[in-house]
Parts: C-alpha cells; sequence; structure tokens
C-alpha cells in the first residue's frame, strides 16, 4: 500500500489494525511533505477461501480513509491480496 503526502506540511498518520488474516506492522508513521510511504500489509490466511478487512488510515487534518483488503488463499502456498482502496466500503 503506497501512501504520498502532497501536501507543502508533513502528516501524522495512524493505522488501524485490521483483521485477521491481514497484518501490518507499524501503528503511526510521520510523512514527511512531498513524500510518500509503502506500508507494507502482510496477508497470511490459515485455510482456503476469501477474506475481507478494512485498513484504516487516520491523519491529523485530513480524517481518517477506509481501505478495503481483499485476500484469496488457493492452496498453501498461493495468496493474492488486492487493493480495492478506490471502492466505498458498504
Amino acid at each position: 500500500l503506497e501512501c504520498i503526502n502532497t501536501c507543502g506540511v508533513a502528516l501524522q498518520l495512524k493505522f488501524v489494525n485490521p483483521r485477521e488474516p491481514f497484518y501490518i506492522k507499524h501503528s503511526k508513521y510521520s510523512l514527511r511533505a512531498q513524500h510518500f510511504i509503502n506500508l507494507p500489509v502482510q496477508f497470511k490466511p490459515v485455510a482456503e477461501g476469501r477474506s475481507e478487512a478494512l485498513l484504516i488510515v487516520k491523519t491529523d487534518t485530513c480524517g481518517s480513509v477506509p481501505i478495503r483488503l481483499i485476500g484469496e488463499a488457493v492452496g498453501e502456498e498461493c495468496t493474492t491480496l488486492t487493493d480495492l482502496s478506490n471502492e466505498v466500503p458498504d
């Protein structure tokens, strides 16, 4: 997941952990002006099938941004992760 700060000032970001089987390692980050970060999202399913969760990014100036995560576990070694950040959650 890539977060970009196009503003002229630093943004304070807080990441609300999504539910299992999605995991993130960081809970907050100060994103400098005109910079970006890549936030790794891990998908560790325990069984085959589809999983969905929300990752909430809270900012100190712009409110919250929900990001819908969808993962599909197929077999033991094959997983995919889809970022549908342009979709509005139900």
